[in-house]
């Protein structure tokens, strides 16, 4: 497994693995595929995007992480988006992708990484988990797909201990 900066001859494979998650299942709340433009704008605003290759060189999956809220009130927070190919899952491509999304995270000096998780997925609610995250808010019935209401969990990994000075 080969974790690196996504690149332009990646957004079709991102777009492939994104827009499956959209079209079938509660992974994402959203309907709305992405477009390639719209992935390859994210690809070079973003502070962080990577992606994991398996040993074919194919890109399974990518994780960046983008402005929590706006407002000066949430430097220092980013909120993380993961997602994988299904037959990457379970494979440690997630886990690689985060360990080295946090340390690019540290060296930019984010202090909290934040993932809002479908409550219907317990795989990614456990993946987080075993990753240092804690839930700290569930929101039930905010999101809607396939004529459902569903919860969104709050999850938040903090890497470093809060400066109460500020």
């Amino acid at each position: 497994m080969i974790i690196r900066d996504a690149q332009a001859d990646d957004v079709r494979a991102i777009a492939d693995t994104w827009n499956q998650v959209i079209r079938d299942s509660t992974i994402t709340f959203t309907s709305e595929e992405k477009t390639n433009v719209e992935i390859m704008k994210q690809i070079d605003t973003s502070e962080v995007f990577l992606v994991a290759e398996d040993t074919g060189r194919r890109v399974v999956g990518f994780c960046t992480m983008g402005e929590f809220r706006n407002g000066p009130g949430y430097v220092g927070t980013r909120e993380v988006t993961l997602h994988l190919a299904a037959e990457a899952r379970r494979k440690g491509a997630g886990r690689a992708l985060m360990v080295k999304l946090e340390t690019h995270a540290r060296k930019l000096d984010i202090h909290v990484l934040i993932s809002a998780i479908s409550g219907t997925n317990t795989g990614a609610l456990a993946f987080h988990r075993a990753l240092g995250f804690d839930e700290v808010g569930r929101l039930p019935g905010v999101g809607l797909k396939f004529g459902r209401r569903l919860d969104l969990v709050l999850m938040q990994k903090s890497l470093c201990p809060p400066d109460t000075s500020l």
